[in-house]
């Protein structure tokens, strides 16, 4: 194993449940070496915040010492710089409904950076409350907050981590591939994730049978991001 590999031993990594999570358990099958365990989390701020910061109740961390942890899933663009498929390593993640920044792991992310084989881009991330799907939106938050792309967990999973694991902070990456572009409308999705951080079926098929010829971009942006997820997984920790 070259040596920016073993300075890389992951040995979590955070994604959001459902279709994210299966990808990248995909990923992590296709490869020989040591795998690292995977996390099943909410999507969202705040069902991610409450399930974080009841992690060390949990016989799941309280088993097992992390010092390395990466989240990953997709993100949407919010710049006509980052298209579907972009693998993009964050810096840094703002939080959009108050301005807060947290910084990820500096030496983690270079790491991840010199494994990959196709050089990932550099960005500022934004996480957000709620689902941005209007494409006029995802411009003006762009430009606003100076930001590249956004999700629904960064922000969080870093601040919560830190303040949950003072002590021994863990190293926090962040690792994501773009499913949708911001020139194009997705469906509004807002309704169909539950408390607990859960989409919906009916709700999620109601908003497509609405909003058909979003629904298929979402889907075709979707299917090759997770195409790019996967590869990207068996990517990051093959020899």
């Amino acid at each position: 194993m070259s040596s920016d590999r073993q300075d890389n031993q992951i040995d979590l990594i955070l994604v959001p449940q459902g279709l994210e999570y299966r990808a990248i358990a995909r990923g992590v099958n296709r490869i020989n070496l040591p795998k690292p365990k995977i996390l099943s989390v909410p999507m969202g701020t705040r069902s991610l915040q409450y399930f974080l910061e009841e992690s060390k109740n949990r016989q799941f961390f309280r088993k097992n010492s992390f010092q390395k942890i990466v989240l990953m899933g997709l993100c949407g663009s919010l710049s006509s710089q980052f298209q579907v498929g972009d693998v993009v390593i964050y810096k840094d993640c703002l939080y959009a409904s108050t301005n807060e920044l947290e910084y990820c792991d500096r030496q983690l992310t270079q790491n991840l950076e010199q494994i990959l084989r196709n050089p990932a881009k550099k960005v500022r991330g934004l996480t957000s409350d709620r689902l941005i799907w209007a494409a006029e939106e995802k411009q003006s938050l762009g430009k606003l907050d100076d930001a590249d792309v956004v999700d629904m967990e960064g922000y969080v999973a870093l601040k919560t981590i830190k303040a949950i694991f003072m002590e021994t902070t863990p190293q926090i990456a962040i690792v994501r591939v773009v499913s949708d572009n911001c020139d194009r409308d997705i469906p509004n999705l807002e309704e169909a994730i539950d408390t607990n951080g859960r989409l919906q079926p009916l709700s999620v098929a109601a908003s497509f049978l609405q909003q058909p010829i979003a629904a298929i971009r979402l889907i075709r942006g979707s299917i090759e991001g997770l195409r790019v997820l996967e590869k990207l997984t068996a990517e990051i920790f093959s020899g």
